[in-house]
């Protein structure tokens, strides 16, 4: 969140741009534990929609204005649009993704912002691929150690993952690459289907 917070305060505002963004400290206390600080007043989008049905209900309800465009506080309205803007400009250059409605949050003064970065694909691809040789060596040297997945084709194991690093192309073009396959994801079917998969897991958590 450094990073975001270097963005809107203060190379954003040299640029008299403030995009409402919704910077959050964060402690880790280990590779996988930590402590956030909490933003209140907010809801993710997915149990906003579950309650409310839609965004506007949920932003008129919370700040609602007689004879105003529709029935909402136009700063609000002005929150939400500049801080869509916004992450989605910061979220796109540094390449987040693991986006679904549990992750995106709302305040009830309009600010939508971002939670669970934890993939950030095309810096950690270029990094990888940087290790290529390690890697394809590792999997050279597992390719006996009856791994269920790599036992079922041993001899195509370290070939499918050296094509995936595509490394006949350079950097820039392995960006354009991987921007390609998620554009492709935007609109495939399967990503619908694991948002629901992804909400009934929750469902049965609870």
């Amino acid at each position: 969140m450094a990073v975001y917070h270097n963005w809107n305060s203060p190379l954003l505002q040299t640029e008299n741009l403030d995009l409402k963004l919704t910077p959050y400290k964060v402690l880790a206390t280990s590779s996988k534990h930590g402590f956030v600080q909490m933003i209140e007043e907010c809801l993710p989008l997915a149990e906003l929609l579950a309650t409310d049905g839609t965004i506007h209900n949920f932003l008129k309800k919370h700040a609602p204005m007689e004879g105003a465009v529709y029935g909402i506080s136009p700063e609000v309205i002005d929150n939400y649009i500049k801080s869509c803007a916004g992450y989605c400009v910061v979220t796109y250059l540094l390449g987040v993704g693991d986006r679904h409605l549990d992750n995106l949050l709302l305040t009830k003064n309009g600010k939508l912002f971002h939670v669970d970065f934890w993939k950030h694909c095309y810096t950690s691809f270029l990094a990888l691929r940087r290790s290529a040789n390690l890697i394809l060596n590792l999997f050279a040297l597992v390719v006996d150690a009856s791994i269920p997945d790599i036992a079922l084709e041993p001899d195509k194991t370290v070939k499918k993952v050296q094509d995936k690093f595509v490394l006949h192309l350079n950097d820039e073009e392995a960006v354009h690459y991987m921007q390609n396959l998620i554009e492709i994801s935007v609109t495939a079917m399967m990503a619908a289907v694991f948002e629901n998969l992804h909400k009934m897991a929750q469902y049965w958590r609870k």
